[in-house]
């Protein structure tokens, strides 16, 4: 993802180094993603990616009735949109190269997740094994 020239940072004795530096942009956030799209840019070689995060629509006004008491009471009417929201969150830009890089990044991610999840679950299903043991003599 980054072309680095020959002078990088050289350690004594042994192979050259790069040393990067990670500062959060003020606009850094963390987000929840289900989904992407996008395509090739129109100013090409890009490829844009518009990340989205999914949820159920949350209405524009509701409407209560009111119990004798003055408190509120039942849902009388709403007003809004029905159905799935998809809230776009952000839009990335790459090069092929660095999504190719991104691609392979997040391929290895998920397996590496796969991996850790599927050896939790058989350590629970052991652990629920043993529980219900009974010891013969």
């Amino acid at each position: 993802m980054t072309d680095v020239s020959p002078e990088a940072d050289q350690v004594d004795d042994g192979p050259p180094t790069l040393t990067f530096h990670y500062l959060k942009s003020p606009r850094f956030r963390t987000v929840h993603v289900d989904g992407a799209l996008g395509g090739p840019s129109p100013s090409l070689p890009f490829i844009t990616m518009t990340m989205y995060s999914e949820r159920h629509a949350v209405p524009r006004e509701m409407t209560h009735t009111l119990n004798d008491d003055g408190s509120v009471g039942e849902v009388a009417a709403t007003e809004g949109r029905s159905g799935i929201v998809r809230e776009l969150e952000m839009c990335a830009v790459f090069d092929p190269r660095t999504a190719k890089q991104l691609a392979r990044w997040l391929d290895n991610q998920a397996d590496a997740v796969i991996q850790q999840y599927n050896a939790s679950v058989e350590n629970t299903e052991n652990t629920e094994d043993d529980d219900g043991a009974e010891e013969s003599e």
